[in-house]
């Protein structure tokens, strides 16, 4: 986790492996994360995010439900190429909030 970058239950953005994903919501994760694919929190919520790894972990057949949606979602939508600039483009714009 990076300061002001907020806190992450799957650090994965959308992961191939087919899991769940709940993070904060900042710059970056809301346009990687499809809505079905997990769960989005404000930052600094920590209840709510308490809430949506709970969620997860009480009801399996969701969190499983979501992560093989996920992995559709990567295999139709991303490639080694686009992932990269993704993570670089999300580097940039971290760092240009930093020195603000």
């Amino acid at each position: 986790m990076l300061d002001d970058q907020g806190k992450y239950y799957n650090p994965d953005i959308i992961t191939p492996s087919g899991r769940s994903v709940v993070a904060t919501r900042v710059e970056g994760i809301q346009e990687s994360l499809p809505f079905e694919c997990g769960e989005l929190v404000a930052p600094g919520d920590v209840d709510a995010l308490a809430r949506a790894v709970a969620l997860r972990l009480s009801r399996p057949a969701l969190a499983d439900l979501e992560g093989r949606r996920g992995h559709v979602h990567v295999q139709k939508h991303r490639d080694a190429a686009t992932a990269a600039r993704t993570v670089s483009q999300l580097s940039l714009s971290l760092l240009a909030a930093q020195r603000r």
